[in-house]
């Protein structure tokens, strides 16, 4: 019963991460994309899924490498997923970093070259986008719902016994 409870976890944990990735990195693409041609929404709806996935993949790979000791050290995760609040304050500080990237106050500005002349376009800044996009990653990489579920079967159904 352990052995599913544990897969059933990790489980969660994978999808709910590449699901939130691959929303944030299509989102991205699509804030990206200011061209309304057929090259250009095709690449959006067969290229970008691709990276997407292959994004994430790499991604969540090397959260899951940092995030060993949480996975293998018996105290470490106890700890951890007693502090749901941590997993919790750690994603909305990534989303926070993620949307300042895209503020004007905070974007680059780069030159590219579209239809023969220079326009300049407005990036969101890469330092605060990555460091947002992994924060997310590892965060709900590492979120323990069941002690959250326990807890709230504890409070609401110990007290209907009564």
């Amino acid at each position: 019963m352990k052995k599913i409870a544990l897969f059933a976890t990790l489980a969660f944990q994978l999808l709910l991460t590449y699901g939130v990735l691959f929303g944030i990195y299509m989102i991205f693409a699509i804030l990206d994309n200011d061209e309304a041609d057929m090259i250009s929404e095709s690449t959006l709806l067969i290229i970008h899924p691709i990276y997407a996935i292959i994004l994430s993949t790499a991604t969540i790979f090397c959260c899951l490498i940092v995030g060993l000791p949480i996975r293998l050290i018996a105290a470490v995760r106890a700890w951890w997923a007693s502090k749901p609040i941590l997993v919790i304050l750690g994603t909305l500080f990534g989303g926070a970093l993620l949307l300042l990237s895209l503020k004007s106050n905070f974007a680059d500005h780069t030159t590219i070259f579209v239809d023969g002349e220079n326009k300049t376009k407005r990036i969101p800044n890469i330092y605060m986008a990555v460091t947002g996009w992994f924060l997310i990653s590892f965060f709900l990489l590492h979120f323990y719902p069941l002690p959250i579920i326990n807890s709230i079967k504890m409070r609401w159904f110990s007290g209907a016994r009564r």
